[in-house]
């Protein structure tokens, strides 16, 4: 961002200056993050042009370029998804995709019900594109015989939707997983790090996570009886007596 390079000293002196310049200006932190979303943009507009110069635009293509779009140009990366714990992902999804009209039904104190649209009620009312009639609150209800660019809009924006949901849940599972299996291990005996559980392979996990609550659970037990066999790969972390 805001760099030129060249091969003439006086002109990356200069390019040096007017950098320094904008840091003190913005402040570092604000410099750093615009630095960042140009780098982000940059690689939004490769992925574009190959796109764009692809003969292969199918429906995993379009997802794949909007998903792309939604990290790169929104700044909706895996961090920024963690954030959506109630799976509102998903739930934006389908109203996008759904070819019928949707509710929640919600039952009050007094036993009464209401029914509400199912957008997630987090996000702001300007991130729903869902088409409406007239510009105003009634939702326009997809046809399914539809293949219109505005439809098939939708239908990409919620794959990528789902995509990212998936995603998330991956994410999920790859960080609290480990932490998870530490304090099982922890109970058995065994210290290990978040991070060293991180780096087995999914067996591994699955082996360490099956003895951890076995062995939590027999230690814990008033009766005399015999603990599994530890995995060998758990021996170097078992405490020592």
């Amino acid at each position: 961002m805001y760099r030129n390079v060249t091969n003439k000293p006086w002109e990356d002196w200069g390019q040096r200056m007017q950098e320094d310049t904008l840091k003190n200006k913005l402040g570092l932190e604000v410099y750093y993050l615009l630095e960042r979303r140009e780098e982000s943009m940059d690689k939004y507009r490769e992925l574009l042009e190959e796109y764009e110069k692809s003969s292969k635009k199918d429906g995993a293509a379009m997802i794949t370029i909007e998903r792309a779009r939604q990290i790169y140009q929104k700044g909706f990366n895996k961090e920024h998804d963690r954030e959506h714990r109630g799976g509102d992902l998903a739930l934006a999804a389908v109203c996008y995709a759904t070819p019928k009209r949707l509710y929640e039904i919600r039952e009050w104190v007094d036993g009464t019900i209401s029914f509400f649209d199912p957008w997630p009620d987090e996000w702001a009312g300007w991130w729903d594109k869902r088409k409406r009639h007239g510009g105003g609150e009634k939702i326009v209800v997809a046809d399914p015989k539809d293949y219109s660019p505005p439809r098939i809009r939708e239908l990409v924006i919620a794959g990528a939707l789902i995509a990212a949901e998936i995603d998330r849940l991956l994410d999920l599972k790859k960080y609290d997983e480990p932490g998870i299996i530490t304090d099982l291990l922890s109970l058995a005996g065994v210290e290990v790090t978040p991070t060293e559980v991180s780096n087995w392979a999914d067996d591994m996990r699955e082996e360490a996570s099956n003895w951890g609550a076995a062995a939590a659970h027999l230690r814990a037990s008033d009766n005399d009886v015999e603990v599994p066999v530890m995995p060998t790969f758990l021996e170097k972390f078992r405490e020592m007596p």
